[in-house]
């Protein structure tokens, strides 16, 4: 399924959705936030394309993005949002990444279920050229249940097209489930995750099946009169490939490790300070897909 067709939808909405949210008597409500930092990566690489130059470097991060809230009616939101991230290395200026990405969404609240229905563009660019668009449809459903406990559950549907690699062309299918344990209000909670996706390519060589379970734990700690955000988080997963790999003669088989450790204190109402540390490896029987990988960074954000 081409998922073109809901994002002209998407845009039709977008154009009379004002006038629907002044036909209920609703008011939007807008935001922004932008961050700037540093990076350092042990190893530049695009997973995405099996790339790895296996060597550091350091980089500049910047990021910005606008979004907007229309109440159409009671129960029914209508939301936009477009944000933009840049990374751009010192040395390896060929793996600069510069990631477009636009969002619209429908929200609608019944019988203490939060269902949306969410659409996605994502113009991703590399070096300086274009690399890959995206245009993913997903529609979710959440509920709260009490004060302890969060369940979420959704499909996603994208189309990837590659401007370089046509043979990559894919659409990609994803469940995924999530629950989040809520302890002290927000102070602490744990979120367990799973994922089973699935990607049908251009290139049926790179047909695979994937299985990927998630762990994370936040806690807030107050330091004085500044609060802490930590969160700890834990990732793996299992991806086989469908068909035989003609560098190997056997199909591939990945396995996908990533463990990360995130700060960030609040300075004020408006600005935050954060801290990033994740650890990837990628073990692969595939040579030029094996990687590992050290990612440091640290950034100053603002938020209206």
């Amino acid at each position: 399924m081409k998922i073109g067709q809901p994002i002209l939808n998407l845009a039709w909405l977008a154009a009379f959705a004002p006038a629907l949210a002044a036909a209920g008597d609703n008011t939007p409500e807008f935001g922004f936030a932008a961050d700037a930092g540093y990076q350092y990566d042990s190893n530049v690489n695009v997973a995405e394309i099996d790339t790895s130059t296996g060597q550091s470097d350091s980089a500049l991060l910047l990021n910005a993005g606008v979004n907007a809230s229309l109440p159409l009616t009671g129960k029914l939101d209508f939301k936009l949002a477009y944000d933009y991230g840049q990374t751009s290395y010192r040395q390896f200026e060929e793996f600069d990444l510069a990631i477009h990405h636009g969002q619209g969404a429908l929200a609608y609240g019944i019988a203490g279920f939060d269902t949306a229905l969410t659409l996605d563009r994502y113009a991703v660019r590399l070096g300086g050229e274009p690399f890959l668009g995206i245009n993913q449809v997903s529609p979710s459903v959440a509920r709260l249940f009490g004060e302890k406990l969060y369940l979420r559950a959704a499909f996603t549907r994208a189309d990837k097209q590659y401007a370089a690699t046509a043979e990559r062309n894919a659409t990609n299918d994803e469940i995924r489930a999530d629950a989040y344990i809520l302890f002290d209000g927000m102070q602490r909670y744990l979120s367990l995750g799973y994922t089973r996706n699935t990607e049908d390519a251009l290139d049926a060589e790179l047909d695979y099946a994937a299985d990927r379970a998630m762990l994370a734990y936040g806690h807030r700690v107050d330091l004085g009169t500044l609060p802490l955000d930590l969160k700890t988080r834990l990732q793996f997963e299992q991806r086989t490939y469908a068909n035989v790999t003609e560098a190997i003669d056997v199909p591939r088989r990945d396995r996908r490790l990533r463990a990360g450790v995130s700060a960030a204190v609040p300075l004020s109402e408006h600005f935050v300070l954060k801290s990033e540390v994740e650890y990837a490896a990628n073990h692969s029987n595939l040579a030029t897909a094996r990687y590992d990988e050290f990612v440091c960074s640290a950034t100053l954000a603002v938020a209206f």
